[in-house]
């Protein structure tokens, strides 16, 4: 039995062991290096927990400013980007590179810079139509699935007057200038409100004083180029003159540009244009051009149309007058006009729908509007006598600053006779 019983264990444990035997220590450590060089010629590698310059932008190291110039003397994208210490032990020959515009930080070569203002999927955000050209022209490619890309690169040459080997417009043969169809030149931004500071407003003054035919040559850098052109107006009278009576139309009657998306609209165009017969053909004003071209232009002629109300109020000053009201969907706004002895202004208009209607938020959103006027240019505040108004007047008065500490607060005489005349008409003998 004791020697059964131990033979059957030793059987046991033989065929236990033959079926669950352990490799040898030196085999384990051979099968963890095939697996990790498998892993390595797969391309999946473990998670570096090593910081980067990509992860940490504080250890990037630009070159030094000798090393800039002289890669931006090889090739225009350096111009735009910061090269910084090389990647090493897996760079490769690859640097960490910085985008000036954005700040976003990759590692790569002058190819990958290229990439980053025309790659297809999250290009730089900041990057413009100048800059996309020259890129071009020096010989990067776009894709041609890229919309957003080609646009930008087309615009800007519309507007330069480039053809689309890169040429300039006077270089080439039989190519006619493009001619400015504004007529009506810019006031003086130096009476009234000036301008939102925006680049497409921007190009537009510049293409109103100096035409665009002078400025197809300029090198006046534009950080945007998202204005469709006016080469429509050029020998076609009647285009402008329906581009001009749509825009009144629209903009007065509080029309969304997305009505000209409808496909009615285009419908009426077509009825519109068999009836008149005109000649020559027009076509409907686009979306995107009556919000850029046109929505500039009645801009300028409006502010044009204001200008010698404004004029003025840098010598005599003006009144500044501000009252409640409510939009055509009844929800309330605030009005704010300027008056002068030309005239009164409509300066700004608020809608107070999330605003407070305390007096400290009533004083704080009168003083901005009227540091964007002019404060020496305001001789007095005109509202209601509505207690918080009064409230918030007496809070500009204690203003540490003088200039706006100076500006007495009037009553409205046309709203203290209307309340009047209220008093007087509840009198039973009236």
């Amino acid at each position: 039995m004791a020697r059964g019983d131990g033979s059957g264990v030793a059987a046991g444990g033989d065929s236990g062991a033959s079926g669950r035997r352990r490799p040898p220590s030196g085999s384990t450590d051979k099968g963890k290096a095939s697996a990790t060089a498998s892993a390595s010629a797969s391309g999946v590698t473990a998670k570096d927990p090593t910081p980067t310059p990509a992860s940490d932008p504080s250890l990037f190291v630009p070159q030094d400013e000798t090393r800039q110039q002289q890669l931006q003397r090889t090739r225009d994208v350096w111009k735009y980007v910061i090269q910084g210490q090389e990647a090493l032990l897996k760079g490769r020959g690859q640097y960490w590179l910085k985008c000036r515009l954005c700040t976003q930080i990759w590692r790569g070569t002058s190819t990958g810079a290229v990439e980053h203002f025309l790659k297809l999927l999250k290009p730089c955000p900041l990057r413009t139509g100048e800059m996309v050209h020259k890129l071009v022209v020096a010989g990067a490619k776009v894709v041609p699935s890229d919309k957003n890309t080609q646009y930008l690169l087309k615009n800007y040459r519309q507007l330069h007057g480039i053809a689309e080997g890169g040429a300039t417009a006077t270089e080439t043969q039989d190519v006619e200038p493009l001619i400015s169809g504004y007529e009506e030149p810019q006031p003086p931004t130096t009476a009234g409100m000036a301008p939102p500071k925006t680049s497409s407003r921007t190009e537009l003054v510049a293409a109103v004083n100096e035409g665009l035919a002078e400025g197809s040559t300029s090198n006046t850098r534009v950080a945007s180029l998202q204005q469709t052109s006016i080469r429509r107006w050029v020998d076609n009278d009647a285009q402008k003159k329906l581009d001009i009576a749509w825009a009144d139309a629209m903009f007065c009657a509080g029309i969304a540009f997305n009505f000209l998306n409808v496909d009615t609209m285009q419908k009426l165009h077509e009825v519109y244009l068999e009836v008149a017969n005109a000649r020559p053909k027009v076509k409907l004003p686009s979306y995107k051009h009556m919000r850029t071209v046109m929505l500039d232009f009645i801009y300028l002629r409006i502010k044009k149309q204001v200008h010698p109300l404004t004029a003025c109020w840098d010598e005599s000053g003006c009144t500044f007058i501000t009252d409640g009201s409510s939009d055509r969907r009844e929800r309330p706004v605030m009005n704010f006009l300027a008056a002068g002895e030309k005239g009164a202004v409509l300066v700004a208009t608020v809608s107070m729908t999330a605003r407070k209607k305390t007096a400290q938020a009533l004083a704080k959103l009168w003083e901005q509007i009227m540091r964007e006027i002019g404060v020496r240019r305001i001789n007095a505040i005109c509202t209601d006598n509505a207690e918080v108004n009064k409230m918030a007047a007496q809070i500009l008065e204690r203003r540490t600053d003088k200039d706006i500490a100076r500006i007495p607060w009037v009553l409205c005489t046309a709203h203290c006779c209307s309340l009047l005349l209220r008093d007087i008409n509840k009198l039973d003998w009236v």
